[in-house]
């Protein structure tokens, strides 16, 4: 740096000053800058969920061993979003009460985890309250079932009416009007469940055809792909025929 003639002295004198403000502005700047830059970091970056590895997945489902597919599912990698969804679906389909709990864990896993795209957060929302649905459902029937089980004990154990009974009538009139009102329950939660095992068999219709259509999609992809080499083939070729003309014309 130049310093002027006549100020010497004086910029010896501040010199050490501003240096140290310098500095100390300097350090200030970046300590403001460095949450951001390493927020910004270590912030997670989304990415879409894999539809075609989960219906993969589930097409698979008729190879494989259901007892290997429930261990699968036990390890599923919690991190991966398409790990959640696809075997969330895959123990969906098996079928069994403990299954299907299963796979209301990993629908709502799913739904909880950072990295999500709308299409499947709908589905995953879908086919957590048909699970939800169905286990209520189920605990209802399993109540019922114990109470019409309960009565018909009851009814059977009851002593037979002699002709001093006329008091225990009543009673047992009861009982039965009660059980009549059990079994007309049950009977309603039975038409819910098969109606529910109906939206199941229609949701596997559409999976597999949600699949092939997927299937579809990657032959016309690797078709069009393929034109579309053709198509710079005959270019470079018509390029090359209007660079040899010229040629030609000279000869």
């Amino acid at each position: 740096m130049i310093i002027p003639y006549g100020l010497g002295s004086a910029w010896q004198t501040w010199r050490q000053p501003v240096l140290i403000a310098a500095s100390a502005a300097i350090l200030a700047l970046l300590t403001a800058c460095t949450p951001s830059v390493l927020s910004r970091a270590s912030k997670p970056v989304p990415e879409p969920v894999d539809l075609n590895r989960v219906f993969g997945t589930v097409a698979s489902l008729r190879q494989s061993d259901p007892a290997t597919l429930r261990d699968s599912a036990a390890a599923a990698d919690t991190d991966d979003p398409s790990q959640l969804l696809g075997w969330a679906l895959v123990m969906t389909m098996l079928g069994e009460p403990s299954d299907k709990a299963r796979a209301a864990e990993l629908f709502t896993a799913y739904l909880n985890h950072p990295m999500q795209t709308p299409g499947s957060i709908a589905l995953a929302t879908v086919m957590l309250d048909q699970l939800r649905t169905e286990a209520r459902l189920r605990s209802r029937l399993g109540v019922t079932i114990r109470q019409r089980d309960a009565l018909d004990a009851r009814l059977a154990a009851a002593p037979k009416r002699g002709p001093g009974d006329a008091d225990k009538l009543g009673q047992e009139d009861a009982d039965v009007l009660s059980l009549q009102t059990v079994i007309r329950e049950r009977d309603d939660v039975a038409a819910q469940l098969e109606q529910l095992r109906a939206s199941e068999r229609q949701q596997q219709v559409r999976d597999r055809a949600l699949h092939a259509t997927i299937r579809e999609r990657d032959a016309l992809t690797t078709q069009l792909e393929e034109l579309k080499e053709i198509e710079m083939e005959i270019r470079d070729r018509r390029r090359d025929l209007n660079l040899a003309s010229p040629e030609d014309n000279l000869k």
